[in-house]
């Protein structure tokens, strides 16, 4: 997929694009949806001791991606939300926002913890999602694995999109254009919010709202269009990563669910007395490809050895081409041009940086850096 290097500033005026809900508004009514890049959920190990736990840190970071992307087309096929994202992870903001965390995830089970909160700060729904794998993906292809468990995920955020009325999804997209103001330029509309702790979590509220016809609000608006045009080049890299990945994801899937029921067998027939003892390979087998045991054992550690690094190799491609892909971002600014490098994080940081300046630079206000 090819997008733009260049992104213009043309800070022309455009006015904020609201959402609301319910199944029968019209799509400009419709509240949007940002979903950050998952946390793989990878504990403090080196990479060799995950794997030898099963944990394989390059399938979880693809997953990462991926995972957000599946539950983004299962939303959209409710057609009950306006515009949905999939963002880096440091990207903050969202009328409604779906942070998730990937427990387990093997080619027979899954399992996903999810909270979903507003612009508010008021959560959704904080749920621990758990799924077998749909076992007659593997004999068609067709699909995904755990479609039904995407499409739970959407039901319940329904469910709890359907307890809003009108005026609450009117101040949900309303705090959320004011959050984005006051991350901005604190200096000019953080007093427009008040906040106040709730545990570990921050509400928000309305103070006041900028006059109307207001000419800072003119310049926001335009610079918030800069903003979602950036994070939507992002959201289709993130797409197109996931279509490249999809033929070896399902081939790991594969072999994934072929070991772990073989390893269920095998300590079924253990506890049965039988004389089947499993030996997954360590990290030490996989890299000098040697293992203790029969002909016949060191041969299959060796096959998975290579279907692993196999696999390691495609996804990590994908990931290394995918961040290729985005670079150079360059930016017009002024006369000069400003390039936005490293991970999406670090681009997505820098870029907020940038609109803060243009900020000030168009309204003629001092930062308060400059004092």
């Amino acid at each position: 997929m090819k997008c733009p290097s260049i992104v213009f500033l043309c800070l022309a005026s455009l006015v904020f694009t609201y959402a609301q809900d319910t199944s029968r508004l019209p799509e400009k009514e419709l509240l949007n949806v940002i979903i950050p890049v998952f946390d793989p959920g990878l504990p403090p190990d080196d990479e060799d001791a995950l794997e030898d736990k099963g944990v394989f840190a390059w399938v979880r970071k693809s997953e990462a991606r991926t995972i957000p992307m599946e539950i983004m087309r299962a939303m959209q096929d409710t057609k009950r939300w306006g515009v949905i994202r999939v963002v880096p992870a440091n990207y903050t903001l969202g009328e409604v926002r779906i942070h998730g965390k990937i427990n387990y995830a093997t080619g027979l089970r899954m399992v996903l913890s999810l909270q979903v909160e507003d612009a508010t700060g008021n959560i959704w729904l904080k749920k621990k999602y758990r799924m077998k794998a749909d076992p007659t993906y593997f004999s068609r292809f067709q699909g995904a694995p755990y479609a039904r468990l995407f499409a739970r995920i959407a039901e319940d955020l329904i469910k709890a999109l359907s307890r809003l009325d009108k005026k609450q999804a009117e101040r949900i997209r309303t705090v959320n254009d004011m959050r984005f103001a006051a991350e901005l330029a604190p200096e000019v509309f953080g007093g427009y919010l008040k906040t106040r702790k709730r545990g570990k979590r921050t509400i928000y509220s309305l103070e006041r709202l900028p006059a109307a016809g207001d000419p800072t609000l003119t310049r926001l608006t335009a610079i918030r269009d800069r903003d979602n045009l950036l994070v939507d080049t992002f959201s289709d890299y993130y797409a197109d990563y996931r279509v490249r990945a999809q033929p070896h994801y399902t081939e790991w899937l594969l072999g994934s669910r072929n070991e772990e029921l073989r390893l269920e067998q095998v300590k079924k027939a253990n506890r049965r007395g039988n004389d089947m003892i499993y030996r997954p390979p360590t990290a030490e087998s996989r890299h000098t490809r040697t293992a203790r045991g029969p002909a016949r054992e060191h041969e299959q550690a060796r096959k998975r050895w290579a279907e692993e690094e196999k696999f390691k190799k495609a996804l990590a491609g994908l990931a290394e081409a995918m961040t290729r892909g985005v670079e150079p971002l360059q930016v017009e600014l002024k006369g000069r041009t400003v390039k936005l490098t490293g991970s999406a994080e670090a681009r997505y940081s820098a870029w907020r940086e940038l609109l803060t300046e243009v900020f000030y630079l168009e309204t003629g206000l001092q930062h308060s850096s400059e004092r």
